[in-house]
């Protein structure tokens, strides 16, 4: 009888340690690590790319530096006009996560060698636009159609407008195009396989 009290008390210790590790390993996974993830993402996202080239690089020389509100956030962007004949259409162009306006330039050229006007704009918290936190293309789905809707007041958007996302600002233009009747088209390059 002894040897199995002993041997029941072994178990109960060893069932301890493992419901000590267990309990210890899900408060890490679930408690700790979210946080640390979300508060690196936060700060992060405090930092913005600057920018180091511009259309001119590109021998585009008629384009001009802009910025509109996006839902309380400054956005700032280049536009890109169609000087001298009617635009093919307008196309809205913005970039992933930790980037600016840059990392879309070269298409935005190349659409515009092709006859479309195109505004490439900085995500809220990137590049030069204002402060905001990263949501994962939550927030910045509103960025498009606060674009759209500055050119329009301006009278500068031309049918048929697409939304050019690269990464989160495909996500974003997948996003805000199934809110925005008035979009013709979506391109959205390496968004992730799963937005929900």
């Amino acid at each position: 009888m002894k040897k199995n009290n002993s041997s029941l008390g072994w178990l109960k210790w060893v069932g301890f340690v493992m419901a000590l590790l267990l309990g210890g390993g899900l408060y890490f996974v679930y408690g700790i690590l979210p946080a640390k993830i979300g508060g690196a993402l936060v700060e992060r996202s405090k930092i913005h790319k600057p920018l180091t080239e511009s259309p001119k690089d590109y021998n585009i020389k008629d384009f001009e530096n802009v910025s509109f509100p996006s839902g309380g956030v400054t956005l700032s962007g280049w536009w890109i006009p169609v000087r001298g004949s009617h635009p093919l259409g307008t196309v809205l162009l913005s970039h992933g996560v930790f980037k600016n306006r840059e990392q879309v330039l070269s298409r935005a050229v190349f659409l515009h060698r092709l006859g479309y006007q195109t505004l490439l704009f900085d995500h809220r918290g990137h590049g030069l636009s204002g402060n905001s936190p990263l949501s994962g293309g939550l927030l910045e789905a509103q960025d498009y159609p606060a674009g759209a809707g500055y050119l329009e007041g301006r009278h500068l958007l031309k049918k048929p407008v697409v939304y050019l996302g690269f990464s989160l600002g495909a996500i974003s233009a997948l996003r805000a195009a199934a809110q925005s009747p008035g979009v013709d088209g979506v391109i959205a390059d390496s968004p992730l396989a799963n937005i929900k």
